[in-house]
């Protein structure tokens, strides 16, 4: 329901709403009450103008594993990041969010930081959209 969507995401604001950006929006499941929800037109438009962007070399650190970060989702928006998990990597292209755990979990408990359980790092230049 609305009031529910705003006290997530927030109250929304005017912004324009790409096919492409509607697209990668609707992957974030982290926001989502169940996996299969569409967002509504209304409710993509507030989470694009609650995300900030930020970008990253190939091979900059976005997020330390065993670290204290902010709770913040991260979506891919252009390159790629590489999710280290021991000995396996998991690639994020473009419409892939990653800080999900620790993004649900703060947002479960009312805090604003969490732990980092996987090292995260930019596998080529890219674009990120942070969303606290």
């Amino acid at each position: 329901d609305r009031s529910t969507f705003e006290k997530v995401v927030g109250v929304p604001k005017e912004v324009l709403l790409t096919p492409e950006a509607g697209f990668y929006i609707n992957k974030m499941n982290a926001l989502k009450s169940f996996p299969l929800q569409e967002f509504t037109t209304e409710q993509m438009k507030a989470i694009q103008s609650k995300l900030t962007y930020h970008f990253y070399e190939a091979d900059d650190t976005i997020l330390e594993a065993d670290a204290t970060v902010p709770a913040v989702l991260y979506a891919v928006q252009q390159g790629t990041a590489k999710v280290k998990t021991g000995r396996f990597h998991h690639l994020k292209i473009p419409g892939g969010t990653f800080g999900d755990e620790v993004f649900q979990s703060a947002r479960e408990s009312g805090e604003f930081t969490g732990r980092a359980e996987h090292a995260v790092l930019a596998k080529t230049n890219c674009v990120c959209g942070k969303l606290s």
